[in-house]
């Protein structure tokens, strides 16, 4: 009776197993849509080119149909036929036509795909939302600029020059001991050599807001490793997701040319008993730093390529503006400021 009982109690979990694994093969889609692009934001009026993958278990034919919408209004649709098989990922190229939004307004739009069989039958869906913003991300904010006093030291150029392109009204420092009132802003690709860092540091201890835009050698001193300065409230080190935390719409990656939307790293390392965090351009490393000082002041570097891909699409410009709305608080008490949290 007890074999009988215990091949009886195997034969139901066999049975369980075997009906647990029809349903997680049922479970999963006969077919697949997959986005190419790591992009979601765009210039309003332009013409893009979104990049798709169909994938299927088995060979088959069938439609994706796609419609781009704003507001529940269609503004775009299509109906593609498509072949699906199970060696190799079909790719699909959508060509839109973006509208045009007015200065200083966010839109944001939805793609939306559906994979159909021939006889009629769901294979996969896909929605997407694509944000539109304006090539100038500091429309209306211009008397803003002017009060957040903004020093650039830049002895290579290029900062300084995409800057006042761009409209924002800045000044030309050409060292840190002329002690700006204002935000100072290191230009993108300088040396962090010599005496530098300890600038650096000193402004932002001073009660200063500085940032500094992708370095592109040598090392910072670990804030409040040294005994010189006051220790930091806070110090804080994080990946591209800061950028999210900035603002929503922004892409993470692929918005660069090269796809490589990091060009600066900060690796902390031991040397002689002292902590530094040196620049590398590959991982490990974090491309954010965020040191905030009890007087207020600030010190942010920044590793993504805002001004050599400012060209490339909305996120640099308007990651730049965020980080700017950022520092315009940094006299005022973290518990106070919900800009800071």
């Amino acid at each position: 009776m007890t074999n009988a009982r215990a091949r009886l109690g195997c034969s139901a979990m066999l049975l369980l197993a075997v009906v647990a694994w029809q349903d997680a093969a049922a479970a999963e889609p006969a077919a697949q849509i997959e986005s190419r692009d790591g992009r979601a934001t765009f210039f309003s009026g332009q013409r893009v080119t979104l990049r798709f993958l169909l994938r299927s278990s088995e060979a088959m034919e069938g439609k994706l149909a796609w419609v781009y919408s704003a507001q529940r209004r269609t503004m775009a649709a299509r109906e593609i036929d498509v072949k699906l098989g199970p060696t190799a990922a079909t790719p699909v190229d959508i060509a839109l036509q973006l509208p045009e939004v007015r200065e200083g307004i966010g839109y944001d739009t939805e793609l939306a795909l559906r994979l159909v069989a021939l006889h009629g039958e769901l294979l996969a869906e896909h929605r997407g939302v694509l944000w539109l913003l304006p090539r100038d991300a500091f429309a209306d904010r211009h008397a803003w600029l002017q009060r957040l006093k903004i020093a650039v030291y830049d002895p290579q150029g290029g900062t300084l020059k995409k800057l006042q392109d761009a409209g924002v009204p800045c000044k030309s420092i050409r060292n840190l001991e002329q002690e700006p009132s204002g935000v100072v802003v290191i230009g993108e690709g300088i040396s962090l050599r010599r005496a530098l860092p300890e600038g650096l540091t000193r402004l932002a201890a001073g009660g200063a807001a500085v940032l500094c835009l992708a370095p592109s050698d040598g090392s910072l001193p670990f804030p409040g490793a040294g005994e010189a300065m006051p220790a930091p409230l806070r110090v804080g080190l994080q990946q591209s997701e800061i950028i999210r935390d900035l603002d929503k719409r922004l892409d993470l990656d692929g918005w660069a040319p090269t796809a490589q939307t990091v060009v600066a790293r900060l690796t902390p390392e031991a040397n002689r008993g002292q902590i530094t965090l040196t620049v590398a351009e590959k991982p490990p490393g974090w491309p954010w730093l965020e040191v905030v000082y009890p007087g207020g002041g600030r010190l942010i570097v920044c590793g993504f390529g805002v001004i050599q891909h400012w060209d490339a699409g909305p996120t640099p410009r308007y990651l730049l503006l965020r980080i700017l709305e950022r520092l315009e608080h940094h006299d005022t008490p973290i518990s106070s400021s919900r800009k800071q949290e």
